[in-house]
């Protein structure tokens, strides 16, 4: 009976010792599922949060790719605005050469330049500034005592060349002067 008791208990140590190893087996088991689990869980996590960040990316290009929409409707917005305006401008500027052009071919017509003979007497009265002539060929003038533009019209070229320090150019700015009056000199 001893003997089988002692089989009984060896039997009984080697069932403990096997269940003790099958449980530890199973521990590390389950310790590895567990690790397992917490590793599938960690990488979940991880793409959650990776699919958070994308989702606000694609938010934010989203409302970039709006903006840049928006911006591109008021360039086109703004340029045809401005194409508008140019046009106008064109129209304008058409209008005013047309003005211009109307206003030449009135001035050169030979009754619109000064001939009324009261018109003419009261210029030919006026001071030598009245030519708003440049400060060399007025001075020259009142230096040899031409004071009014009847005065000057009464001189030749020669006259007017053969004064001290009045050269071709003062020359020249006293005939335009007198021409957009109507005047000339003397021949």
């Amino acid at each position: 009976m001893k003997e089988k008791e002692t089989n009984k208990e060896m039997i009984g140590s080697i069932v403990e010792a096997c269940f003790i190893m099958f449980k530890k087996d199973i521990e590390v088991k389950i310790h590895s599922f567990q690790d397992g689990i917490f590793q599938f869980s960690s990488r979940i996590t991880e793409a959650k949060n990776m699919a958070i960040k994308n989702r606000e990316i694609i938010k934010g290009q989203e409302w970039q790719f709006q903006n840049i929409q928006e911006d591109r409707e008021n360039i086109r917005l703004a340029i045809l605005n401005n194409s508008k305006e140019i046009n106008h401008l064109k129209n304008e500027i058409k209008d005013i050469t047309k003005n211009v052009m109307e206003l030449k071919k009135l001035l050169e017509k030979p009754e619109n330049m000064l001939h009324s003979d009261d018109a003419k007497n009261n210029i030919l009265k006026e001071s030598i500034d009245f030519l708003d002539l440049p400060v060399r060929p007025r001075h020259c003038l009142l230096a040899e005592n031409i004071n009014t533009v009847q005065d000057l019209i009464e001189c030749t070229r020669h006259d007017l060349l053969i004064t001290p320090n009045l050269g071709r150019k003062s020359l020249t700015e006293i005939l335009d002067a007198l021409h957009r009056h109507g005047l000339k000199l003397k021949d």
